[in-house]
C-alpha cells in the first residue's frame, strides 16, 4: 500500500453494513488486497470484483443472497450497484481487514482501490519478454490441465461452507432500517 494513512476513511458513503468474516471470499474474490469492490455488470448479469490491480467475476447468487438478507437489504436498497440492464453508478467497497463497507461512485472507488498498491515497476525489454513467455507457458498449462472432479467437489464444498458461515453471521444481526422514503 502506498500510504496507510490514506485509507483510514473509505471512499464514498460509509454504511453500517454487517461485514462477515470471509464475505469477500464468499463473493468470489480470490485476492489478498485489503480493499475490494463489488458491482453487477450489465454484460451477463455477473457480479464483478476489483481491487485496483486485478478484477474478475464473482458469485452472483451469493451476492444476491447477501444483498437481500434482512440485515443488509434496507441499507443497500437506495444504491444502484448495477443490474442486467444498466451499468451501476456505485460500487460496494469492503475493507476486508477492518470489517467496514462503503458505497462509492465507480470512478472514485477505482481511484481509491488503485491507491492501495505500489506502482508497478518499469520492466526492461528483456524482463517484459520473460514475463510474456511465463504468461504464455502458464496459459498453455492451464488449457491442457485435466479437471480433477475431486478437487472441484472440494472447492464447491469449501465455498458452500463459507457461504453458510456468512449467512449464519447475518442471521445473528439485527434487521437493517428501511431506506428513507419507504414504508
Amino acid at each position: 500500500m502506498t500510504d496507510p494513512a490514506l485509507h483510514d476513511a473509505l471512499p464514498g458513503t460509509p454504511l453500517e453494513l454487517p461485514v462477515p468474516p470471509e464475505l469477500a471470499e464468499a463473493l468470489g474474490y480470490p485476492g489478498r488486497a485489503r480493499f475490494v469492490a463489488f458491482y453487477i455488470s450489465p454484460f451477463g448479469d455477473d457480479l464483478m470484483h476489483a481491487d485496483g490491480r486485478d478484477s474478475g467475476s464473482g458469485h452472483s447468487w451469493t451476492f444476491l443472497a447477501y444483498k437481500r438478507h434482512w440485515a443488509v437489504a434496507g441499507l443497500l436498497a437506495p444504491w444502484d450497484l448495477g443490474s442486467p440492464d444498466t451499468r451501476g453508478e456505485f460500487w460496494l467497497v469492503l475493507d476486508r481487514f477492518g470489517a467496514r463497507a462503503s458505497v462509492a461512485p465507480a470512478g472514485e472507488a477505482e481511484t481509491f482501490l488503485r491507491g492501495q498498491h505500489a506502482p508497478a515497476p518499469e520492466l526492461t525489454p528483456d524482463e517484459a519478454r520473460t514475463l510474456r513467455a511465463e504468461i504464455a507457458r502458464t496459459l498453455d498449462e492451464w488449457r491442457t490441465r485435466a479437471v480433477d472432479p475431486d478437487e472441484v467437489r472440494r472447492l464447491m464444498d469449501e465455498h458452500r461452507d463459507r457461504v453458510e458461515r456468512v449467512m449464519a453471521f447475518l442471521d445473528a444481526c439485527p434487521t437493517a432500517p428501511e431506506p428513507p422514503g419507504r414504508t
